[in-house]
């Protein structure tokens, strides 16, 4: 019998997914017809987890701004590539994809189609 991921969730990280979802669901979509639900914190702070739960929830993809910084020093670029790849196609209600960043090579790689979503999770 599969596990409920939720039932083995902190509770405060169980209450912070809830909220943000119940959020989503009260809200009108503000990046063309899509639900943009960016998840922003310092380093180590859980970002990930969070936005691996919040997708789960909402059965939306998840763009990680890691796959986005070229590299250790491009945080700058990474936030113009979410902007030029994810959110400015979104908003136009055009679909988005983005280029991963290989970390082993130093360089971009393949390209990334993000599926058609009501919510998007960045």
């Amino acid at each position: 019998m599969p596990v409920d991921q939720r039932a083995t969730m902190p509770v405060d990280r169980r209450a912070a997914v809830a909220s943000i979802v119940a959020l989503v669901d009260a809200s009108q979509p503000l990046c063309g017809t899509t639900h943009l639900v960016c998840i922003d914190g310092p380093s180590g702070a859980g970002k990930t987890t969070l936005a691996n739960d919040v997708a789960a929830d909402l059965a939306a993809p998840t763009v990680h701004m890691d796959d986005l910084y070229p590299g250790w020093d491009g945080l700058r670029a990474g936030t113009h590539r979410a902007q030029e790849w994810v959110v400015g196609p979104l908003t136009e209600g055009l679909p988005a994809r983005y280029r991963r960043w290989d970390w082993a090579a130093g360089e971009y790689a393949e390209w990334v189609q993000l599926p058609s979503s009501e919510v998007v999770v960045l």
